[in-house]
């Protein structure tokens, strides 16, 4: 049974990340990447893959919470990327899980960067969705990131 994770770091550069895992096998990225998406690109977005994962009986969206960190950048266009995810993860009945910013530095840089989940890029922002979702399943599901433990694909 295989279970998935919708992963965002919203804002003006906004990262966001699928990962799939199950219970017998290390979770695994099926995407991420950096968007610049506006409200109704990220309904959209959220509706396409609820929409892709139907079947799966474990789906999540989980989410950095927006907190003003007097950085002058504009609140209202995460909050409106927030919003617009949460509704449509709603219309598809499905969870969401809003983060604390600070939390997905539960995975450490050097842990990261050792392991398949580190994906390159210019920005930032999709490494942040992924750990985001990495966190979720070491808080929630109980897998431990290391650098021996992780692997982009399921072994089986």
């Amino acid at each position: 049974m295989t279970n998935s994770i919708f992963a965002v770091d919203p804002g003006k550069s906004t990262g966001i990340a699928e990962i799939r895992w199950r219970p017998d096998s290390a979770p695994f990225i099926i995407m991420a990447e950096n968007v610049d998406y506006g409200p109704t690109d990220m309904f959209d977005a959220v509706t396409e893959w609820a929409q892709q994962t139907k079947a799966m009986p474990g789906r999540i969206v989980v989410y950095e919470t927006w907190t003003p960190l007097g950085s002058g950048a504009d609140p209202n266009y995460s909050c409106q990327l927030i919003g617009a995810l949460r509704v449509a993860a709603d219309k598809a009945g499905i969870a969401t899980l809003g983060q604390p910013s600070g939390d997905r530095y539960g995975v450490k840089n050097d842990v990261l960067k050792a392991s398949p989940y580190w994906v390159s890029g210019s920005r930032d922002d999709h490494r942040q969705a992924i750990r985001h979702a990495l966190t979720y399943l070491m808080n929630t599901v109980g897998h431990q990131p290391t650098k021996l433990a992780l692997h982009p694909r399921p072994t089986r």
